[in-house]
């Protein structure tokens, strides 16, 4: 019988005993767009921003031009053809999807 919790405790001791590394550990980010949120699974760092944008507005049902906004610091626009490794942003960070100028 598999007890509540018992598989984070299990991941977490891989973690610290270096059988999961930061490059084998599950990524995601939270996307939020009008005060709701979406956790959206990056499955590799080299994902590109732009497959991000398109998981996050089919999870919202939104159509147009979208980007992703950081949410801390200086509020900048996350370019969209970078892979998620060349972002510099960290596993788990929150993005805000905005829609982008003229973005039908």
């Amino acid at each position: 019988k598999n007890r509540p919790g018992l598989e984070a405790l299990d991941q977490k001791r891989l973690f610290s005993d270096g059988c999961i590394s930061s490059a084998t550990a599950p990524m995601s980010v939270t996307v939020t767009h009008q005060g709701r949120r979406a956790k959206i699974a990056l499955g590799s760092a080299h994902v590109a921003v732009r497959e991000v944008v398109a998981r996050a507005k089919a999870h919202f049902g939104l159509e147009g031009s979208f980007g992703l906004r950081t949410t801390r610091g200086r509020r900048a626009d996350v370019p969209d053809a970078a892979a998620w490794a060349h972002t510099g942003l960290s596993n788990n960070c929150e993005l805000e999807l905005v829609r982008r100028a003229g973005g039908g």
